[in-house]
């Protein structure tokens, strides 16, 4: 297991040209904004369906495999499409091959508040109309269509910077986010976050040592009132939460932060064309996150 997974490792080593904005699946230096552009492309059974290739898996596991190994990573999975076809069925069929990729990945385990689908159509193409009307042949043409169909997964923060419940190394300002869920506009628990607050509490009665801010997070749509108020009702909700299963009350603090620390900024999202990926990018905004203010020796 472990020669496989020094292969895939190694076959991602690729990664194009050299660059702030590509990574490779073997960096240990991660930027927030960074590329990975798989050596062996993502595809699908056709150019018009969104049905992923066994050719594909290659690729995929191997990003599993990263994801794996480094727990906080939080990734958008971009699709693009050529500029053949019109404006909104690139959008659509490139929102929908985001979405084939992430339900791959989490079928392989990888959970969902660390994945966001997102289709960008043509709006992000290698080689333009005037390049490829500059070809000679048509298999050139195709060539240069092929690469601006693609796939691209974008690290959307710093993996180095978090923490899961299994480590036993801590430092100061690490965060663990939590796919904490409310119920619409309202700062209620819903059942299905339980299970995950009920392991992070025992998490924390086992590490005493250990003092937390609960900060609440929203999306950017959100007036600054609002989202202020909001934010910290579901902070003070998660704190409360925790305390009644048994966090001394020392351990903990909630602050509500609105929308002044997306993941994802309004810049990013503008340029998305797709609804649902724009709302994806919202999801991952919307959050609550467990940050380490202090380690008691």
């Amino acid at each position: 297991m472990k020669v496989l997974r020094l292969f895939l490792l190694l076959l991602s080593l690729q990664a194009c040209a050299q660059s702030s904005t590509v990574f490779r699946l073997s960096d240990t230096a991660f930027i927030p904004g960074s590329v990975w552009k798989p050596f062996y492309p993502v595809v699908f059974s056709s150019d018009n369906t969104y049905n992923l290739s066994s050719d594909s898996n290659l690729s995929l596991d191997s990003l599993a495999l990263f994801l794996n190994d480094h727990k906080g990573a939080i990734i958008e999975i971009a699709a693009h499409t050529d500029q053949r076809g019109n404006d909104s069925a690139n959008v659509n069929i490139s929102q929908k091959r985001a979405e084939s990729v992430k339900m791959y990945l989490l079928s392989k385990g990888i959970e969902e508040h660390r994945l966001a689908a997102v289709g960008y159509g043509e709006t992000q193409l290698i080689h333009g109309n005037a390049v490829i009307a500059a070809c000679k042949s048509d298999s050139a043409k195709n060539k240069f269509y092929s690469e601006n169909r693609r796939i691209e997964f974008r690290l959307l923060n710093d993996p180095r910077k978090s923490f899961t419940p299994k480590d036993s190394i801590f430092q100061s300002g690490s965060v663990w986010i939590l796919p904490v869920l409310f119920d619409f506009a309202k700062a209620t628990l819903r059942p299905e976050s339980k299970p995950l607050l009920d392991s992070a509490a025992a998490f924390l009665i086992e590490h005493p040592e250990l003092r937390i801010e609960i900060a609440g997070h929203t999306d950017t749509r959100t007036s600054d009132s609002y989202s202020m108020k909001l934010s910290k009702a579901r902070a003070n909700t998660v704190m409360r939460y925790m305390i009644d299963k048994g966090v001394p009350a020392i351990q903990l603090s909630a602050q509500g932060y609105e929308k002044t620390r997306p993941l994802v900024s309004d810049d990013h999202l503008n340029k998305v064309p797709s609804a649902k990926g724009r709302e994806e990018l919202h999801r991952l905004n919307r959050r609550i996150e467990f940050r380490i203010l202090e380690i008691n020796k």
